[in-house]
Parts: C-alpha cells; sequence; structure tokens
C-alpha cells in the first residue's frame, strides 16, 4: 500500500428538460476535475521535497493537545538497514493528520540496522493518525527535544535550566552520556555516615510539575543512589522523591521531603538500580497513584494519598545523588500523562507520487453521451498527444498504480457501472498510452484495479479518461472522485 491520492473531483453538470408553456430550460454546470497544485508531491496533503511517508496509527487517541508519543521503528519495519532512509536518520520528518503540517520530534535512539525510539508532539487532541515522512538526502536532523517536552536537559550546554540547591560535586562531563554529554552529580562519602548529598533543582526556568511523566537516562556507581524529585519546594523542604538505588537489600524507592530529613513510606521494593550501566528512569504521577519504572519494567505502584504529610501543589523536578560516588543524569525530560498511553503502529511505505494538470473542465454534459478529457476520441494506439493527465513518480523506487471511483453523489446519485448507462448510471474509463484501443482502457469501478505498471524512478506516464452517461432524472449538480494509489515491491 502506498499513498491514496485524491486526483479528480468530477462536478457533472444537469440535464436538459422541457417545461411545457416555457420551453427547453438547460441547467449548465461544468465539469472540474481538480487535483493538487503542486507537481512534485502526490497531493495537496504530502510534504514538499520528501519522497516517502508512512502513516502511523494512534490508538486510543491522544488525550490532551501537545502530547507525547512513542514511535517505534524496527528493522521488520523499515527493512534491513532502515530502506529509502538516510543512514543517520537525520531527514525524518513528522506532520499532523493533514500530512502537512510539521510537528516537533526528538529521536531518542536511532539505530537503522534495529529498533529506533522517536518521541513526537501530537498538537492537537483527539489525533489518531500522523504522518512520517523520509527520503531527502538534502535535509538535516530537526531533533528538538526542548521543544518537543514540557522540560528537557540533555546537558548539551550550560546548567542554566537548573539551581544547584546542595553542591558537593555538580557538574557537566563532556566525556560521558547518552549521548555525551551528561550531568554528574556526586555523593559524598561511602564509608560512613554523613554520606553527602547532591540537589540540583529545575525551578529556576521551571516549577509546574504536578502531574506528568518524569524520564531520564541514569548511571550510577556502585553504591549509588541517583534520585528524581517531583512536586518539590527546595526552600519549603517540601515534594517527593524515587530513587533508583544500586546497593543490595530491600526498601521502599519513595521518600519524603526529598531535600533534608527523609523518610521512606510505602512497601518495600527489591532494590533496582544497576551500578556502571545506562539505566531509564521514569516516574508516572496522577494525583495520588506514583509509578516508578526501571527499564520500562514497573517496579513500584502506590497510592501515596495515605502517607502524611501530603504534598499536592505544583513544584520543580530535581536530581540528587545520595550515597555513592556519583551519578550521571541524562536526556531528562517532562511530558504529558494518559492512561492509557496512545501505542504507535507504523503502516507500509507511501512513495511520492503526482499527476498533472490541477483541473479539467469538460463543460455542459448531455444524456446519452460521451466526453474524453483530452476533447475529442484519440486515434489509437493511445499516444501522450492524445492524454490529458500525466502521472509522474517522485520517488526512488519503481510504483505500480492502481486506480478505483466513486459512485456520483448530489441530489439523485448516479451509480458507477460497467455496462452502457442507463437511467442515473455513468461509466467511466482510465487509459494510458500505449492501450492500443478502448478494450484495454480500465473501467472504473469502487474497487482498486491495477492501471499503471512499474512506472518506474522518475518516470511519467500519459494518460486519459473517458465518460459515458446514461439518462437523469434531476439537474443536480453531482460530484465523484477518482483515487490513484501507487505501491512498491518493497
Amino acid at each position: 500500500m502506498v499513498v491514496g491520492l485524491t486526483l479528480v473531483s468530477i462536478f457533472m453538470p444537469a440535464r436538459q428538460v422541457s417545461i411545457e408553456g416555457i420551453g427547453t430550460l438547460s441547467f449548465e454546470t461544468n465539469v472540474s476535475l481538480s487535483v493538487g497544485s503542486g507537481v512534485a508531491y502526490a497531493s495537496p496533503d504530502w510534504l514538499p521535497g520528501w519522497s516517502y511517508r508512512r502513516t502511523i496509527n494512534l490508538s486510543p487517541i491522544t488525550s490532551a493537545a501537545n502530547y507525547q508519543v512513542l514511535v517505534t521503528l524496527t528493522t521488520g519495519t523499515m527493512g534491513n538497514p532502515y530502506a529509502n532512509i538516510k543512514s543517520d536518520g537525520s531527514d525524518i520528518r513528522f506532520t499532523c493528520s493533514d500530512g502537512a503540517a510539521l510537528q516537533d520530534y526528538w529521536v531518542e535512539s536511532w539505530d537503522n540496522t534495529g529498533t529506533s525510539r522517536i518521541w513526537v508532539e501530537a498538537t492537537a487532541s483527539g489525533t489518531s493518525t500522523i504522518y512520517m515522512y523520509y527520503g531527502n538526502a538534502a535535509a538535516g536532523s530537526s531533533s528538538d527535544g526542548s521543544a518537543t517536552f514540557i522540560f528537557f536537559d540533555d546537558f548539551s550546554g550550560t546548567l542554566s535550566k537548573w539551581n544547584v540547591h546542595i553542591d558537593t560535586d555538580v557538574y557537566i562531563n563532556a566525556s560521558y552520556g547518552s549521548p555525551a554529554p551528561c550531568l554528574e552529580i556526586s555523593g559524598g562519602s561511602t564509608s560512613g555516615s554523613p554520606y553527602g548529598m547532591a540537589v540540583i533543582g529545575s525551578d529556576a526556568t521551571y516549577a509546574g510539575f504536578q502531574n506528568g511523566i518524569i524520564e531520564a537516562d541514569v548511571y550510577p556507581t556502585t553504591n549509588a543512589l541517583p534520585e528524581i524529585i517531583f512536586r518539590g519546594n527546595y526552600p519549603a523542604n517540601t515534594g517527593y522523591k524515587g530513587r533508583w538505588d544500586t546497593r543490595s537489600g530491600d526498601e521502599t524507592p519513595w521518600m519524603k521531603p526529598p531535600y533534608a530529613g527523609w523518610n521512606g513510606f510505602s512497601t518495600a521494593v527489591t532494590r533496582f538500580g544497576i551500578a556502571d550501566q545506562w539505566q531509564k528512569a521514569k516516574l508516572s504521577v496522577n494525583n495520588w497513584r506514583f509509578r516508578i519504572y526501571s527499564n520500562d519494567t514497573l517496579m513500584s505502584n502506590i497510592n501515596a494519598a495515605p502517607h502524611l504529610p501530603r504534598y499536592s501543589g505544583s513544584g520543580e523536578i530535581g536530581l540528587a545523588n545520595h550515597y555513592g560516588e556519583w551519578a550521571r543524569f541524562d536526556n531528562v525530560r517532562v511530558r504529558k500523562y494518559a492512561s492509557p498511553e496512545p501505542i504507535a503502529t507504523v503502516d507500509s511505505e507511501e512513495p511520492d507520487i503526482s499527476n498533472t494538470p490541477s483541473d479539467k473542465d469538460f463543460g455542459p454534459v448531455s444524456e446519452n453521451s460521451s466526453y474524453w478529457s483530452n476533447g475529442s476520441e484519440p486515434t489509437w494506439d493511445l499516444s501522450g498527444d492524445d492524454c490529458y493527465f500525466t502521472m509522474t513518480n517522485n520517488g526512488t523506487e519503481a510504483v505500480t498504480i492502481l486506480i478505483r471511483a466513486t459512485d456520483f453523489i448530489g441530489g439523485d446519485d448516479w451509480t458507477l457501472v460497467s455496462t452502457s448507462p442507463g437511467v442515473g448510471e455513468v461509466r467511466m474509463k482510465a487509459g494510458k498510452e500505449g492501450d492500443e484501443d478502448e478494450d484495454e482502457m480500465v473501467t472504473l469501478t469502487n474497487s482498486d484495479q491495477g492501471f499503471i505498471s512499474d512506472l518506474a524512478t522518475s518516470g511519467i506516464k500519459k494518460w486519459e479518461l473517458k465518460l459515458e452517461t446514461g439518462t437523469f432524472t434531476d439537474g443536480v449538480e453531482k460530484t465523484s472522485t477518482i483515487t490513484l494509489t501507487a505501491f512498491t515491491a518493497t
């Protein structure tokens, strides 16, 4: 499957009717064939300059505006290596359901011979479809975490988004990261109390976290306790924190207050911090339902409401390390909460095709008559000069074109037929250059039929449309749509 391309909207005119005592009254409506005005892309909803796209279906639909959706690419879907896309993925783009309005995105990880993870901000609530475009050798990356998330820091600049609340040694480490650089926070002594602690907080730029999801990559050294603070207020020492403790044994991962004098609350679990490797840390907060994850595995799910005192207001997020020599953080981000979260399913590839010209006026039509889009019946074999339309393959692989049409809608509808049309019926045929006679033309139905085979890269094929009317029962304008669909062998 590929691009469902709406090429032709036909507005049928009325008939001539006799009214006794008045004479012949002519209802005339032009027949218009309307297509996208561009010539370098399949239709007005195709992103100019890109050769391929895929539909991404979201289920359930997004429940809020500006919701961050995870799109996962695999070799099972994209080929191995990914086909028709730059090896570094820098030419990917995402649009909303109109196929044209760009959506912000951030590439979490990219492996064109494995699995890639991309976060896309779907701007409209209720979004069920977005598009991923690729196949543009001139395009550079537009991955932008700050534009995609509510809050984001990959520590590629300074610590200007943060206030350092407690500093035993907090700095950006240019040599390590996921990818480098990253934040490194020391933890103080590991041999005895006091163990030491370092904390930074986002209240320099962001203190609006109440509900949502916080994610980060963490890399703790042996015995380190990397922690993420939420609903935090450093001067008041209020809020909560979750921890990814690398020590052995059992303990609750939930602590409050977060900055000093904290105590654990809720049920103990086996500590799940992983020393000396990168680990995906995630907190999900929805009112009093708190969840903590390690590498996308749920480790603790609690109702925090019974545990007093409660901190319900908005606050900062924070990063801390308590105990252990150091912990590293990278790709810290805040996104919206939804349950269940939309799952993105990547559909098959759609190549870029186009059809010109953009319009055609048949003029008034009469009953039991035939019309050709190029003005008159062609001489056979059908040559390019006999054809009105030109189909172009703008992609980088050969494509096959299917064709279908809808019945005519408006007043007393007209039905497409494959035989000579009668009352309230019409027959349409499509022929391509090289057809030897009318018998080789495709009679259009509501179902896809083969039309143009193996249209090469940058190839063109001219084609012609024949319209045969039956008899009319009213003079109301009617509309039909012809759809050309292209697909590649891969």
